[in-house]
């Protein structure tokens, strides 16, 4: 699969307090804001990314990989 990056100017640089999801997001309390399948499928795509942020997954995919949110009981 080809993947590009869509807007190469937008190509995240990592910041000297680097993480592997931005630390942004519980500084600036995005994920307070987030119910659980946004904050899934953040996490999700941050796990599966390659060192530019691409994925090979498909909109398709990505639905399959987190729709069951909160089916397993564990």
């Amino acid at each position: 699969m080809d993947k590009r990056l869509l807007y190469p100017k937008r190509l995240r640089t990592l910041p000297p307090q680097f993480s592997w999801i931005d630390q942004r997001l519980v500084r600036e309390q995005h994920l307070d804001r987030l119910s659980t399948p946004p904050l899934l499928c953040t996490c999700f795509l941050a796990t599966v990314a390659d060192k530019n942020g691409l994925s090979y997954y498909s909109d398709r995919s990505l639905y399959a990989q987190t729709s069951d949110v909160g089916r397993a009981t564990g």
